[in-house]
Order: structure tokens, then sequence, then C-alpha cells
């Protein structure tokens, strides 16, 4: 939730480029700040669930 709250309220970085971008309607602009957001987000996301499923099928669930 804090990392949501800083993206949302700061000065500077991907969040204000991204709430800057929006307000101003650069839809080119606005995409081009969520690829980098989700190229980030992504891999430890989907890492642990990946971890997860190998593990369960190796092991059974138990």
């Amino acid at each position: 939730m804090k990392l949501l709250a800083e993206m949302l309220w700061s000065s500077s970085g991907i969040g204000y480029e991204l709430l800057r971008n929006v307000s101003l309607v650069r839809m080119e602009h606005t995409t081009g700040t969520v690829v980098p957001i989700l190229v980030m987000a992504l891999p430890p996301t989907i890492a642990p669930q990946w971890l997860e499923t190998r593990i369960t099928s190796k092991y059974g669930g138990r």
C-alpha cells in the first residue's frame, strides 16, 4: 500500500510522470510509462507463483 501511495503522491519519478501524462491526456507517454512499471512488477509477481507451482507439483501439495 505504501508503494502505491508513494507512486501516486510523489513529486518526481515514474509515478509522477504517469499521473502527469494521464492528467494531460498524453496516451503515448502514458503507455510509455506503464510499460516500464509492468516490466519491473511482473518478475516479482510471477516468480513466487512459478515456484509454488513447481514445489506443489514435486511434493504433492502436502
